[in-house]
């Protein structure tokens, strides 16, 4: 939010005006119609007070950019995010603050380690003895990672000092759910071939070679979804069925050990039970609210 900067008696500006470039302190404007006395007596009474610069300055006429960049970042913010995540011995970047232009890059676990350093205010010196005695890192391949990622918004710098900008995940709050796993748990369920998985809305995902991650900003949570549950999720677009599912699955592991409907379907459980995929049809939904 932002506004503009208020007087408060007792406060620094008020005690202080002067030395804050300060001046001509008054009781706030609408006093004067609650209270039908001379200034000098509201002056007395007042809590809030209006003020100038002394300089002469005047926030509006150079605060529109500025407040423009806030209405616009409260018209996104429901799907604007920056994200760190532990993947593997790495960190992924999810970058998504421009929707239309979203990405992400994966930090080896040396640029890992050089990057939550700077989960806090650190100076250029700071990072470079860290880099150097920490990591072994040469000055030079550190300074370019760290102008790499000021170029790319991902650090903040102001003068000497830089501050990362993605929002960390801890470890513990990345949940897996995988191929076996999920089989295993949920067993033979009768969800009807004919239901169609769909991704529930309003999730975020983002497919990598190892997995995929599904943010779930609503109820704070990330999962990743590994084999089987990968594949699923990628495929449950509500057009296909489960029985189609079920024969891609066959097609590409001829040699399961259990039956590919039955590990599809449990798999499906899982998820639907996760509340990431739901189906499409009353009676596959009744199916699967029984089990």
């Amino acid at each position: 939010m932002l506004c503009a900067v208020r007087l408060d008696r007792f406060s620094p500006y008020f005690c202080e005006a002067e030395a804050h470039g300060i001046t001509n302190v008054r009781p706030a404007r609408a006093l004067c119609y609650v209270y039908p006395l001379p200034e000098a007596e509201l002056h007395g009474l007042a809590y809030h007070f209006d003020f100038d610069f002394a300089d002469g300055r005047d926030p509006a006429r150079y605060m529109g950019p500025l407040l423009e960049a806030a209405r616009r970042w409260r018209r996104i913010e429901d799907e604007a995010f920056l994200y760190a995540l532990p993947w593997n011995d790495g960190l992924l970047l999810w970058d998504e603050r421009e929707p239309e232009a979203g990405g992400h890059r994966l930090l080896n676990p040396r640029m890992r380690r050089l990057y939550e350093f700077c989960d806090r205010v650190r100076s250029r010196q700071e990072i470079r003895s860290f880099a150097g005695q920490a990591l072994e890192m040469p000055e030079a391949e550190a300074a370019d990672a760290l102008h790499e990622w000021t170029e790319a918004g991902l650090v903040i710098v102001e003068g000497d000092q830089l501050l990362a900008l993605a929002v960390l995940v801890e470890e513990a709050g990345l949940r897996v759910l995988d191929h076996d796993a999920t089989a295993q748990e949920a067993g033979p369920r009768a969800a009807p071939p004919s239901a169609r998985p769909l991704r529930r809305a309003g999730l975020r995902s983002l497919a990598l070679p190892q997995g995929t991650i599904v943010l779930d900003r609503a109820r704070g949570r990330a999962l990743v979804l590994s084999g089987l549950a990968a594949e699923i999720w990628a495929r449950a677009d509500g057009e296909r069925s489960l029985a189609t599912l079920a024969r891609q699955v066959s097609a590409r592991e001829p040699a399961a050990p259990s039956p590919p409907g039955r590990v599809v379907r449990g798999t499906l459980t899982a998820l639907v039970a996760e509340d990431l995929i739901r189906l499409e049809g009353a009676a596959g939904e009744r199916s699967l609210a029984a089990t």
